[in-house]
């Protein structure tokens, strides 16, 4: 299984980074776990076309997790004509109004058989042989229902939190985190920072741990946190094009 992170920021603009995106290769075969950033264009960027995709998992919502799905559908429907594939979206009203505008935009009516549009509840939403992924759901940072991510394949099993809530209410960190063993747990550094992640991080059975989806002025603080040898697995603060092979 090979990772790469397409974009590593959180909303916030920055020139050095795009918002959440994460491009999973399995042999031939390429999946999305969110799609913020302009994810058509990066991915051809790092040597895939969009109509290699099989499917797109977005945890949540949120603008700068899903944004990027309108450029990814408008080039499937026009330029690579024949690319198909599954999209999980968390909200049937948000799914709706994603083929609603691309059909008003282009006067023409939605590819439903090519691009399929499913709204994802929790367990395990696709399975295809290959890569298997499971919705967890975490507390609401805001808005909609948030999920982290489970993915298993090539016999490796990732998870990415998704957006937790502000401060891990609830107990709100994915509690297989500390259940199972995992080859890479990708956190988000947003709404939740060291202090109240710490806790959290030590009880994780993992061999990699890393950061992502956080803003720019954290890059020293992570830094710290990355060389403080507190934990008893690597840890890591991700930029966009960092690349993790399992």
């Amino acid at each position: 299984m090979k990772i790469t992170f397409l974009g590593t920021a959180d909303v916030r603009p920055r020139v050095d980074a795009y918002v959440s995106a994460t491009m999973i290769e399995v042999g031939d075969r390429v999946y999305l776990l969110d799609a913020g950033a302009p994810v058509s264009d990066l991915m051809l960027r790092y040597g895939r076309r969009p109509d290699a995709l099989c499917a797109v998992f977005t945890t949540h919502a949120h603008n700068d997790h899903v944004d990027g799905l309108f450029q990814l559908f408008s080039h499937c429907i026009h330029v690579y004509s024949k690319a198909s594939y599954d999209v999980y979206m968390t909200e049937a009203p948000i799914a709706q109004a994603f083929c609603d505008c691309i059909g008003t935009l282009y006067h023409l009516e939605f590819p439903k058989d090519r691009l399929r549009v499913h709204v994802a509840k929790e367990g395990v939403v696709y399975d295809d042989g290959v890569l298997r992924a499971t919705y967890i759901p975490v507390a609401y940072h805001e808005g909609p229902p948030h999920f982290a991510i489970l993915i298993e394949a090539d016999g490796k099993c990732v998870l990415f939190t998704g957006d937790m809530s502000q401060n891990l209410k609830d107990d709100d960190f994915p509690r297989v985190a500390y259940e199972r063993e995992t080859d890479l747990i990708v956190c988000e550094y947003a709404h939740s920072l060291i202090d109240v992640l710490d806790p959290h991080i030590q009880r994780c059975r993992t061999k990699t741990f890393a950061f992502n989806h956080y803003a720019g002025y954290r890059h020293e603080e992570l830094a710290a946190i990355v060389n403080s040898g507190r934990y008893a697995f690597p840890i890591r603060a991700l930029r966009d094009g960092d690349v993790i092979e399992l």
